[in-house]
């Protein structure tokens, strides 16, 4: 009878033989691994949950403007920008951050 693998072990497989071509050590192989996973499930999680800054945009606003007579500078100068992040954005961005960290990080 062949052997069966489910997709989880036959991922984690085609990810460490790469790994592994590329000439990492084990050590730092398996940290890249688990870092990148970690990366996607709070990608997936954050998407899935519907807690991407921009989709509450009004109400990170809202709660900034009720109390306008704090002094909330690092709030005023973040909120613009903060406010119009996508997951998308978040993982297009944060992934390729994360891959040339550990490029460096494995020279």
């Amino acid at each position: 009878f062949p052997v069966t693998i489910n997709h989880s072990l036959a991922f984690f497989n085609t990810v460490g033989e790469i790994l592994k071509q590329s000439g990492m050590s084990a050590d730092k192989a398996a940290m890249a691994y688990h870092l990148l996973m970690l990366f996607n499930t709070a990608t997936a999680f954050t998407h899935i949950n519907n807690q991407e800054p921009a989709s509450h945009s009004s109400f990170l606003k809202a709660q900034v403007k009720s109390v306008e007579g704090a002094n909330l500078r690092g709030a005023a100068f973040l909120l613009p920008e903060f406010a119009k992040i996508t997951t998308p954005t978040t993982f297009d961005i944060g992934l390729d951050l994360l891959l040339k960290t550990i490029e460096e990080w494995v020279e």
